[in-house]
């Protein structure tokens, strides 16, 4: 959990201004670190990851809305 938080961290726009490397390379960095850490909270939890992450993605799959300041609004 600490890990994933760092890697928040430095996705943040905060973290984006002290960023020696390019915006892409930091959202790539980060986006790994979490994918990673949560992959090791799943084995530790006796989970496979990839089910946990097929499951999500069944749950709103079939969700309609549309991006809004980088937040996804689900259509009423």
């Amino acid at each position: 959990l600490v890990a994933a938080l760092g890697a928040i961290e430095w996705a943040s726009p905060e973290g984006w201004e002290a960023a020696p490397d390019s915006l892409v390379d930091l959202a790539a960095d980060a986006i790994g670190d979490v994918a990673v850490t949560l992959i090791i909270i799943a084995k530790q939890l006796g989970l496979d990851f990839r089910l946990c992450l097929a499951g999500a993605y069944e749950e709103i799959k079939n969700r309609k809305g549309k991006m809004i300041g980088g937040v996804f609004v689900k259509d009423a």
